[in-house]
């Protein structure tokens, strides 16, 4: 009898919890994905609208939310495109995401990596967190275009 058990156990029981808790994992980080995707895609937005008003305005930082959106027309000229907002609703990220107006174009392009990562953070939540998923840091994608506005030798990202 106790042989049996523990052949039920074995056999049975056993694949069946972990097969429920490989799905409830799976299950938790679909949702957990789903429940960030608005707000990972603000933040990509974010940066990419932050490097077309550089772009477009001789390496100037933006000052506020309206200076940055001033750039959404000048993106499509330039056959470029916000991932997850649109022309219709693209003031919602100003709602999750947080700017730094007063940044400092020249002290972020001088910027050295310390221990692989960037010492600043001028796009965050609106806490001054970082965000929890995010497929381009925004922070990164900033830096490489500066380094690769300036005079300087372009270094890597780990």
């Amino acid at each position: 009898m106790a042989k049996r058990k523990k052949r039920i156990l074995l056999f049975i029981v056993l694949p069946i919890s972990l097969i429920l808790a490989v799905g409830g994992y799976f299950v938790f980080s679909l949702l957990y994905v789903l429940a960030h995707i608005q707000e990972a895609y603000a933040v990509w937005d974010s940066a990419t609208l932050t490097i077309e008003y550089m772009e477009t305005h001789n390496r100037q930082w933006p000052q506020s939310w309206d200076n940055l959106f001033s750039c959404i027309d000048t993106m499509e000229k330039n056959d470029r495109y916000l991932r997850g907002f649109s022309k219709n609703n693209y003031t919602e990220i100003a709602k999750l995401v947080k700017i730094d107006w007063k940044a400092n174009v020249n002290k972020l392009a001088q910027t050295e990596l310390k221990d692989g990562e960037l010492p600043f953070k001028v796009i965050t939540r609106p806490d001054g967190s970082r965000f929890p998923i995010v497929w381009n840091e925004p922070n990164t994608l900033i830096w490489k275009y500066l380094e690769e506005k300036s005079t300087h030798k372009t270094r890597e990202v780990k």
